[in-house]
């Protein structure tokens, strides 16, 4: 029964079990920001570990990533809902203000402090 309904998932939404596995496998990165198909398959590759995903051979990464993908098919068919968590993109460095000669002389006023 649940081989017939994963081999339909135009009805469902959901991608099978293969598509959401090569999904996962080959999603960029960052992947919260990736344009997953379903939520279901980013929360079974994350749960899966990307790295894993990525780096491992298939017939060690396949059985985990199936186990978890049916658990969040299930999970997503039960009306539950499965939301990707957006990223904070980080600020750009400040830049130095001081020239050069200001940091070296800051820098000498440290070792003073410190004894150095």
């Amino acid at each position: 029964m649940i081989e017939a309904c994963d081999q339909q998932s135009d009805e469902t939404g959901l991608p099978t079990v293969r598509d959401a596995y090569l999904e996962a496998c080959l999603a960029s990165h960052p992947k919260a920001q990736y344009p997953w198909s379903h939520p279901a398959v980013y929360h079974a590759g994350a749960r899966t570990g990307w790295y894993d995903l990525e780096n491992q051979a298939e017939y060690v990464s396949w059985p985990n990533f199936k186990r978890n993908y049916e658990e969040y098919k299930r999970k997503a068919l039960q009306g539950e809902s499965l939301q990707i968590e957006s990223t904070i993109d980080l600020p750009e460095p400040e830049k130095s203000t001081l020239s050069k000669t200001e940091r070296q002389q800051q820098l000498q006023t440290l070792r003073k402090k410190l004894n150095l």
